[in-house]
């Protein structure tokens, strides 16, 4: 019972070793990882920092779902623009875009902005049936609004939790204060 109580024990104490070890290596990670968000332009992410709490947060602070929010609203902001470029040569309001309806509004446009449709059109026309319907011009949109905002920025916005020092769930502006008489 003794050699059994001693083998708990010692297994007690290397798990704890084990938790320090694991613990310190996930704050050296995360270290790193905020000194890599840094980068060379600290003043660039303390703008997007203080522009997502303030804009985006409540009473000087922002959590996961809040900068989820905020993703959501800007790729909806790109996905409505998107959206409105195409669906403007819409003539009849039926909700898709014809061939037809793109050479009726070309002569109204400038150059560029003609070309610029007949791009889009067909780019959106994912069967290239000559008419893009309500589906396709969601899916355009859709996908032209992430590729506007870009994968690598959302994944920037989401590491804005980085700062969360002392791990409440809450990125605050003192937290943001505080990093940067730590950095400099």
């Amino acid at each position: 019972m003794r050699a059994l109580r001693c083998l708990f024990l010692s297994l007690l104490f290397w798990c704890g070793v084990a938790r320090a070890v694991m613990a310190q290596d996930l704050a050296g990670f995360l270290e790193e990882e905020l000194l890599n968000l840094l980068g060379t332009e600290p003043d660039k992410f303390y703008t997007v920092v203080t522009d997502a709490i303030i804009g985006y947060g409540q009473g000087g602070r922002i959590d996961r779902p809040g900068i989820e929010a905020m993703i959501a609203v800007r790729l909806g902001t790109l996905r409505a623009g998107h959206y409105r470029r195409l669906n403007l040569a819409d003539l009849d309001n039926d909700g898709s875009v014809t061939r037809s309806e793109v050479g009726t509004v070309l002569p109204t446009l400038s150059a560029g902005l003609r070309a610029r449709l007949v791009r889009l059109h067909r780019y959106a026309d994912e069967d290239a049936d000559g008419t893009v319907t309500t589906q396709e011009l969601r899916g355009f949109a859709e996908a032209e609004a992430v590729s506007s905002m870009g994968a690598a920025n959302i994944e920037e916005l989401r590491r804005i939790m980085l700062i969360d020092l002392d791990r409440d769930g809450w990125a605050t502006l003192d937290e943001l204060s505080e990093l940067q008489q730590i950095v400099g």
